[in-house]
């Protein structure tokens, strides 16, 4: 058998601010927690995200192309799944 052990190199909160219209009444600020891991393998990174609030949205370990920004490619991930 063939392994591969990634080790964690971050664990983030991030806080993401969504602000949408609230009727006649101005606008209406909803605020995601969510918790990010960063982990690497050499040169290969990977990272997963997880809602703790009600942790039925989530994403899995996934690879993260390129180890320039990998916290700001989990991110725009994070605000992916917050539009569907």
């Amino acid at each position: 058998m063939e392994k591969r052990i990634y080790e964690v190199l971050n664990h983030f909160l991030v806080e993401v601010d969504e602000t949408k219209p609230f009727g006649s009444h101005g606008t209406q600020t909803l605020t995601y927690t969510w918790e990010v891991f960063i982990a690497v393998n050499g040169e290969e990174y990977k990272g997963k995200a997880v809602e703790p609030k009600n942790q039925k949205r989530y994403i899995d370990w996934m690879t993260i192309p390129g180890v320039e920004r990998p916290l700001e490619y989990m991110i725009q991930a994070i605000e992916r799944q917050i539009k569907k």
